[in-house]
C-alpha cells in the first residue's frame, strides 16, 4: 500500500483497492504551510512554495474526494490534542492504542529528509507542539483558498476592487482623473 500522497500521486487512486484498507488524510491549513515552508528556508522561493504547497494539497483534495470513508484529521488538532487524537485514529484503524506513540523523541527515526514536512529543532525536540497558526491576513492563491476552504479553514476574502477598477479592466479604459495622474498632472 503507498503510504503518502505524493506516492499516491505518481499511481493515482483508481483501481482495485484492498477491501481491508484503511486511508488516513491529514490536512493542514495551506497558509500555514506556506509559512513554515517559507520560514525554514534561506532564500525562500515564494512562488516556487506556493507551486509545492499547490501540488500536494491538489493531490490531497483528490484523496479526499475519492476516498469519502477516509479518516480525516487535521494536523492542529493533532498538536492540540494528540492521545484523544491518536485514539480515535488507532480505533478506525484496529490497533491498541499506546502512550508510546506520543514518545517518538524516544525513537530513532535516522535523518529526517527536507521536503514538504517539518525538519527543524522542533522535530527533533521528541515533543508534540502547538501548531503555528495560519496568517489569515495572507492573501492565498485562488485554488487553494478554495482547497481549504473545502478542508473548512477560515480564509482571507480577496480584496474587493471599486467599481471603476472593474469597469477600468473590462474595458481597458481608464477614468479621466486616472488618466490625468499617471500624465503628471
Amino acid at each position: 500500500m503507498r503510504r503518502s500522497v505524493s506516492a499516491q500521486g505518481r499511481g493515482g487512486l483508481s483501481g482495485r483497492r484492498d477491501q481491508e484498507a484503511r486511508f488516513v488524510l491529514l490536512l493542514r491549513h495551506p497558509g500555514a504551510v506556506i509559512q513554515s515552508l517559507t520560514s525554514r528556508r534561506a532564500e525562500p522561493d515564494h512562488d516556487q512554495i506556493r507551486g509545492e504547497v499547490l501540488g500536494y494539497a491538489e493531490k490531497l483534495e483528490e484523496a479526499r474526494q475519492q476516498l469519502p470513508g477516509a479518516h480525516v484529521i487535521t494536523y492542529e488538532d493533532l498538536t492540540a490534542g494528540p492521545e484523544q487524537l491518536t485514539r480515535g485514529l488507532c480505533e478506525y484503524l484496529g490497533v491498541p492504542w499506546e502512550s508510546g506513540m506520543l514518545e517518538y523523541g524516544t525513537k530513532d527515526h535516522a535523518t529526517f529528509r527536507p521536503k514538504l514536512g517539518d525538519w527543524s529543532d522542533e522535530i527533533r525536540s521528541g515533543r508534540i507542539q502547538a501548531a503555528r497558526q495560519a496568517d489569515l491576513g495572507a492573501e492565498l492563491p485562488p485554488r487553494l483558498a478554495e482547497i481549504a476552504k473545502a478542508w473548512r479553514y477560515p480564509v482571507q476574502a480577496p480584496p474587493r476592487r471599486s467599481v471603476a477598477a472593474r469597469s477600468a479592466g473590462r474595458t481597458g479604459t481608464r477614468s479621466a482623473s486616472e488618466a490625468g495622474r499617471s500624465l503628471g498632472k
